[in-house]
């Protein structure tokens, strides 16, 4: 017998006004009990009614386990589909990311070719004068440094001489010649 739901709508209302599966499950059991041989056991070969021992219990366990195993594969069923929902956001949340990447690598190609076109842009001779006014900053730097170290110098030569041309305040030793007394005059002293 193939799944329908013919039937339905009339057992959704046992159901419901049953109010939940055990008490549905006692109504329909029962409803077998009392109008069918469901639960009449053959007592002889010629008996019309009834089922052999344990065949309608083994015929209601297969049919639980038919339904069991059709809900186990829905469940596998679902967790598929979510697992390949996942996957495919995951491989969408990828592309994004490089799409991003792609996408600011050609705004620095862009930007590095802007610089570029910049640069073939300016005419050699401004160039030159770019290069020219490097060089110019960079010794004027250097000449400044170089005056600063002669000033330097050339202040403590000064602070040298000045000390040298000061008269000390203890004279210095008279020189004594041959004679054992003063130098004699020279010819520039006298």
């Amino acid at each position: 017998m193939q799944m329908t739901e013919m039937y339905d709508h009339a057992l959704l209302g046992i159901l419901q006004h049953a109010g939940n599966i055990k008490d549905f499950l006692q109504v329909y059991f029962g409803f077998l009990y009392r109008k069918t041989d469901f639960y009449r056991l053959l007592s002889g070969p010629h008996d019309k009614m009834g089922f052999p021992p344990g065949v309608a219990e083994k015929m209601a366990l297969q049919t639980f386990r038919m339904f069991e195993k059709l809900a186990e594969s829905d469940r596998e069923r679902q967790q598929s589909e979510l697992q390949r929902r996942e996957e495919r956001r995951e491989e969408e949340r990828r592309k994004r990311e490089e799409r991003k990447e792609e996408k600011r690598e050609e705004e620095e190609r862009k930007e590095e070719e802007r610089k570029e076109e910049e640069r073939r842009l300016v005419p050699p001779a401004l160039q030159e004068l770019e290069v020219a006014a490097e060089e110019t900053v960079e010794q004027s730097i250097e000449g400044e440094e170089e005056e600063e170290g002669e000033e330097k110098k050339e202040g403590e030569e000064e602070k040298k001489e000045e000390e040298e041309r000061r008269p000390s305040a203890v004279p210095a030793p008279a020189t004594r010649g041959a004679t054992g007394g003063a130098s004699e005059p020279t010819a520039a002293g006298t």
